[in-house]
């Protein structure tokens, strides 16, 4: 059995349990979707090192509510380690919004949920993060 066959197999033993329908389509773009959204995820996190850093000597300094967000935006949206992957991440919103006019959300939000955390757990281990404790 290929996998075009295991595809169809899937969807149409779903369809008849829930009566849902998802294409090949809808299922492509979830898969993008969870990709740009999970895959993104630790490289935001790493592009925004230092942040504490800015928001900590604004506190201390006293600066208003409002000079501190201007700094904190200002650290973040001009270092290019967090504002390519945002914005990677940001069409993956697009990408979301162009699938679920025509999948079934029921099945949508659960694929995409699902995939997005698979995502994030492998990007973290390709940047070399920690995985789990050992402590029970």
């Amino acid at each position: 059995m290929n996998l075009g066959d295991f595809h169809r197999q899937l969807i149409t033993q779903y369809d008849a349990e829930c009566g849902c329908q998802i294409g090949s389509t809808e299922v492509i773009g979830l898969v993008l979707v969870s990709a740009f959204w999970g895959f993104t995820n630790p490289f935001i996190k790493n592009g925004s090192k230092g942040l504490e850093d800015v928001t900590a000597k604004h506190i201390k300094m006293g600066s208003s509510w409002w000079t501190r967000n201007f700094a904190e935006m200002r650290f973040l949206f001009t270092r290019w380690q967090y504002v390519v992957p945002l914005l990677i991440n940001l069409s993956g919103s697009a990408v979301y919004y162009r699938t679920l006019g025509s999948a079934d959300i029921s099945i949508a939000v659960p694929i995409t949920s699902s995939l997005t955390f698979v995502w994030t757990f492998l990007a973290g281990l390709l940047l070399g993060e920690e995985v789990g404790t050992t402590r029970l």
